[in-house]
């Protein structure tokens, strides 16, 4: 985000950067108002950006914002299909994407059930978790049985995914404007399951991604309507499958992590920040609303 608001500024473009807690809805009579600082909250654009604690709120705001007519990139649904594996794999279907089978299910779901679906072993992945957290792969019914005991929030799905031999590698392809920008396998740690760059994933540059992940990759960035996304994708016995579509894919955070990587892909992430600075110029030019400010909610 940072970098983006720094592009922005360069084009000397009004940026306001808000966190979802500082914007308040004011409902009175028949008119419906955003709030900031004591003070209606009119930007010509908004960019969601909303992730973690302040996804609900966020995504709430950005309905708002949409309903009262201003442009949103990344709007509230875009941003909770993207945040919810249940719902990734719920669009993946709809939009006849190769992806890996899943289940989901309520806690109070037979344990012969979800084996029958998925075979043993499977992979449960918390519906709104990140960075890997939560993910375990599961090997026995005992296994199951214990993340079902365990599941408290009997409103949230659990979601459980069929578990891939996967060659030690995922991919991922980072996309702006909806088209693919870059892409680089990550390889998990020797004997790890995850390849997750959070956990210690390492990228690499120095092999060729194959031109079905870049197709893929946007297929399933327009299908989300995500202006801005990371896909990631396995390879698997029968082609490459979608894993899952996020929704702060990082662009200039991944940059450091890659190791000797990190010069080849530095200029990268940067292509991929302008971009995306160059679709929100091009929306703010063809808007048609009474602006006062460019709002991109953090």
């Amino acid at each position: 985000m940072r970098c983006l608001h720094e592009d922005l500024l360069r084009r000397e473009l009004e940026v306001l950067v808000l966190r979802p807690a500082q914007i308040q809805v004011k409902a009175e009579g028949q008119e419906l108002q955003l709030w900031y600082e004591g003070a209606p909250l009119k930007p010509a654009l908004v960019v969601g950006w909303t992730s973690g604690m302040e996804g609900h709120y966020g995504n709430f705001l950005l309905k708002m914002f949409k309903q009262l007519g201003y442009t949103v990139i990344n709007d509230g649904p875009t941003l909770e299909a993207m945040q919810s594996k249940a719902m990734n794999s719920a669009l993946l279907v709809r939009h006849n994407l190769p992806h890996v089978p899943a289940l989901i299910c309520g806690r109070d779901t037979p344990v012969r059930c979800i084996v029958e679906a998925l075979g043993l072993p499977l992979v449960f992945k918390p519906d709104n978790g990140s960075k890997g957290e939560g993910v375990r792969p599961l090997y026995s019914e005992a296994e199951v049985l214990e993340v079902l005991a365990s599941a408290t929030d009997s409103q949230a799905p659990l979601y459980f995914q069929q578990f891939v031999d996967k060659p030690g590698r995922d991919i991922r392809v980072q996309c702006a404007d909806f088209k693919p920008v870059f892409g680089f396998y990550r390889y998990a740690q020797p004997g790890a399951f995850l390849s997750n760059i959070a956990v210690g994933a390492k990228i690499v540059m120095s092999e060729p991604l194959p031109d079905e992940a870049y197709q893929l990759a946007e297929r399933a960035a327009r299908a989300f309507n995500a202006a801005m996304a990371g896909v990631d994708l396995i390879e698997t016995a029968e082609g490459l499958k979608i894993l899952e579509v996020n929704s702060v894919p990082g662009f200039q955070t991944v940059a450091p992590k890659a190791g000797e990587f990190s010069a080849l892909l530095m200029p990268l992430c940067d292509k991929a920040t302008v971009v995306f600075g160059d679709m929100i110029e091009l929306r703010l030019n063809t808007a048609v609303i009474s602006a006062g400010m460019t709002a991109l909610p953090a």
